[in-house]
C-alpha cells in the first residue's frame, strides 16, 4: 500500500510513501504538475490524503485559495478513476507532528513555504491511523523498544 499526501495550494506539496519504508517523491510543485504526477506514476493500492480546506467568512475575506479548491477536486476524480481510498484531513492534524518527528522519520525537507512538510505531517497521520502498529510509526512515537 502507498500513502500519497497532498499540501494544495497555489503550490503543491506532495510526499509519496510506499510499502517498502521509502520515500519515493517528496516535492513541491505547480497544482497541475502535482496532479499529473499522481496520475501518470502511482500505481496499487493507494492512499490519497489531501488536506482539507475550508472556506470560512474569514478564509473568503483573507485567502481565497481557489487552487486549493480546484486540486482537491481534481485529485479526488483522479482516486476514484484509480479505485483509491481518498480521504480529506482537517489542516488541523499537521500541528500534531513537529519538525522533529519528520526528522526522525527521515522525511524533513526544508523549503520556501513549508508545502512539502505540510505533506510530509499529513501522511504520517494517515500511516498512524491506517497502520498504528507499523516499526516507522512506533520509531517515530519513540515506542520501539519499551514494553
Amino acid at each position: 500500500m502507498q500513502f500519497i499526501a497532498v499540501d494544495p495550494g497555489a503550490m503543491c506539496g506532495l510526499l509519496q510513501y510506499d510499502d517498502e519504508t521509502t520515500v519515493k517523491y517528496q516535492i513541491e510543485h505547480h497544482p497541475y504538475r502535482t496532479i499529473q504526477l499522481i496520475d501518470e506514476i502511482t500505481r496499487g493500492d493507494v492512499v490519497l490524503v489531501v488536506e482539507k480546506y475550508l472556506i470560512t467568512p474569514m478564509t473568503h475575506k483573507l485567502t481565497r485559495q481557489y487552487d486549493a479548491l480546484e486540486t482537491i477536486g481534481a485529485l479526488r476524480y483522479v482516486a476514484m478513476k484509480h479505485s483509491w481510498t481518498f480521504e480529506l484531513q482537517p489542516t488541523s492534524v499537521k500541528d500534531k507532528v513537529h519538525n522533529s518527528t519528520l526528522r526522525t522519520l527521515g522525511w524533513y525537507q526544508p523549503s520556501r513555504g513549508d508545502h512539502m512538510n505540510d505533506a510530509a505531517r499529513h501522511a504520517f497521520v494517515a500511516l498512524c491511523r491506517h497502520r498504528p502498529h507499523d516499526d516507522l510509526v512506533k520509531r517515530a512515537l519513540g515506542m520501539i523498544g519499551s514494553n
